[in-house]
């Protein structure tokens, strides 16, 4: 009711103003002489002074516009935006001024100068924005001739500066912000060619006061110079004396002392014909005076050590290191031994190289990491379940223990953005040739408390002529896996030593979730070294589980079949009631939509 009353006034003074002004217009063409609006009046007019009455209605239409303008001004001054106070609109230009920066061009075309748009919306909002200085401070290198009004508005903020380091932007760029170097506080130069980086190693040895976060990338094109640019000799300490986040593609190691930096990130590429000029020692030395480090990756950052030299081997104290990458040569993983890091850490250690002797290269290249590892969870938590996943793969070998907590996704310093799960070790290696599988799976046993092993990952492809390690001595000892999931070819020995037989116990008691991937379940198994085809994987996996149940009453919650082949007939069979016990519940994942369930089979299919 009160609306249709608002309305119905709102209509009224509405003609009452619209009847005011057109008694006013008549009045003032009256006193104008101006005709009426009608053709024959019209029509009488002489040419002569036809010319003179449109200028005159000229005027007049101008003049109306002058108080329109004037009009709608007013009207601005009193809506909800332009009455905010000062301080509501600097919270806004923060948000703003937070947003990537605004740039003449992008992949795309042409682009908007995006927020620069507030300063056209009224006087006063253009005086705030204009007056706020942390608006102008986050830059583009595209923003062209921009620059100086910029770097004028900004006043004394802090500077950001971020973008693709091309020859003409970069140079332009740093012939205006050269003198503000001392106020930058964030720098992102991606992208950038041979040429340009020598442009970056030069800005790059002078002191940068404020500088906290640093970016430097190189534009990936085999086809250029990789070689390495150097850094001044004591960068940490001289040029970046408050760097938190540094991240440096193809650069010399920064050397120096740091009691800021949080976030290192460097690496070069592996064909990178140039040597790295510190040493190993020099190195080791500036990783022990970085106390607040959280992230640390190094890739092909290493030198190799000089043969007779001793290095210092002390523990490198890192108290906060929570995440770590290290892919390097063989001391990728005498490094990890040094550091010692957060109890909750990530830890990938990636070797493209290995030891002569292989059998010293497992001792020394997993043995070690992985009691390093174990003895750091026993003594930060009590009875924890451990997830351990082995990849042999045709080029690379990949070995995983990771503990399984509820609710482990934290956060590694909030202004890096990044995730952790905590308590991790990867250890990867590249020279499949050679790798002795066996010893590898040996090794585990020793190296790793397999009582706390809950959930056990195997996934294994050979290349010709090569065999998969032996998987008894793991599944013997694992006797807490409750989840085993097996794929390529560690399927068959799974399933062998799932199988109770009289010459060795019950493996995998405790087993409870099956899952095999990318398997035909109706090929047949071919033996190493015998060409005669021998049963079902599918009958193998019958077997299985039916003498499991038979002789020790075990039966399975659930058995999973991913990317595996099935026909009608084995999901015919895989329904029949009494399965393996008629307590599996069967999940059948295509990986072409989410599992959907039958429910009078106990069968989950994959919905295409």
């Amino acid at each position: 009711m009160a609306t249709e009353e608002n309305s119905s006034s709102t209509s009224v003074q509405q003609a009452h103003v619209k009847a005011h002004w057109f008694a006013a217009y008549d009045t003032r063409a009256a006193a104008l002489g101006l005709p009426l609006a009608t053709e024959s009046d019209i029509l009488d007019i002489r040419d002569d002074a036809s010319g003179t009455l449109r200028a005159t209605l000229d005027a007049e239409i101008e003049g109306l516009r002058s108080v329109l303008i004037a009009a709608l001004a007013s009207r601005n001054r009193l809506s909800i935006a332009n009455t905010l106070p000062c301080e509501i609109l600097g919270i806004i230009f923060r948000e703003l001024a937070d947003k990537l920066p605004v740039g003449s061009s992008s992949g795309l075309g042409l682009k908007s100068l995006g927020w620069v748009v507030i300063t056209h919306v009224s006087r006063r909002w253009r005086s705030t924005a204009i007056h706020y200085p942390m608006l102008w401070s986050n830059l583009a290198l595209d923003v062209g001739q921009s620059w100086p009004t910029f770097l004028e508005r900004s006043q004394d903020a802090p500077l950001s500066i971020r973008g693709d380091w091309t020859a003409e932007s970069g140079d332009r760029c740093w012939s205006h912000v050269g003198t503000h170097r001392r106020r930058i506080d964030t720098m992102e130069l991606a992208n950038a060619l041979p040429r340009s980086v020598r442009k970056i190693e030069h800005i790059l040895q002078e002191p940068f006061p404020s500088l906290r976060s640093l970016y430097v990338s190189r534009r990936n094109d085999t086809r250029v110079d990789y070689r390495t640019y150097e850094l001044h000799g004591d960068f940490l300490r001289v040029i970046v004396p408050n760097i938190v986040h540094l991240c440096l593609d193809s650069s010399g190691f920064p050397i120096g002392t740091s009691a800021t930096l949080r976030s290192l990130r460097l690496s070069r590429c592996s064909i990178d014909p140039s040597k790295i000029s510190c040493t190993l020692d020099e190195i080791l030395h500036t990783l022990r005076n970085l106390p607040a480090l959280e992230v640390l990756s190094l890739q092909n950052m290493l030198p190799l050590p000089v043969a007779g030299h001793v290095i210092q081997k002390d523990p490198i104290s890192l108290p906060s290191l929570k995440q770590v990458f290290i892919d390097d040569h063989a001391f990728a993983t005498d490094l990890w031994m040094l550091l010692d890091a957060h109890p909750a850490a990530e830890v990938t250690v990636s070797s493209s190289a290995l030891d002569e002797d292989a059998e010293l290269s497992v001792a020394h290249s997993i043995d070690a990491p992985l009691r390093k590892f174990t003895r750091t969870v026993l003594d930060n938590l009590e009875d924890p379940d451990i997830s351990l996943k082995v990849i042999f793969d045709a080029d690379r070998t990949e070995i995983t223990l990771r503990t399984r907590e509820e609710d482990t996704s934290c956060t590694v310093a909030p202004d890096i953005a990044l995730h952790y799960i905590p308590s991790s070790i990867s250890l990867v290696f590249t020279e499949y040739d050679r790798i002795n599988h066996s010893a590898i799976l040996l090794s585990l046993v020793n190296a790793i408390p397999m009582r706390l092993i809950t959930y056990l990952s195997l996934a294994g492809r050979c290349r010709p002529r090569q065999r998969i390690g032996n998987v008894y001595s793991v599944f013997s000892n694992a006797k807490s896996v409750m989840s085993l999931d097996l794929a390529g070819e560690f399927t068959r020995q799974g399933l062998e030593y799932l199988t109770p037989a009289d010459d060795h116990e019950t493996c995998l008691p405790k087993l409870r979730h099956l899952r095999l991937e990318h398997v035909s379940l109706e090929d047949r198994i071919v033996q190493a070294g015998d060409f005669r085809a021998g049963p079902r994987f599918i009958d193998m996996l019958n077997r299985a589980l039916d003498e499991r149940y038979r002789c020790n009453d075990l039966y399975l919650a659930s058995i999973t079949f991913k990317h595996c082949e099935l026909s009608e007939t084995l999901l015919a069979g895989l329904r029949a009631p009494g399965r393996w016990g008629g307590q599996t519940w069967v999940n059948w994942d295509t990986g072409l939509g989410m599992p959907v369930a039958d429910q009078s089979s106990g069968l989950m299919i994959a919905e295409d």
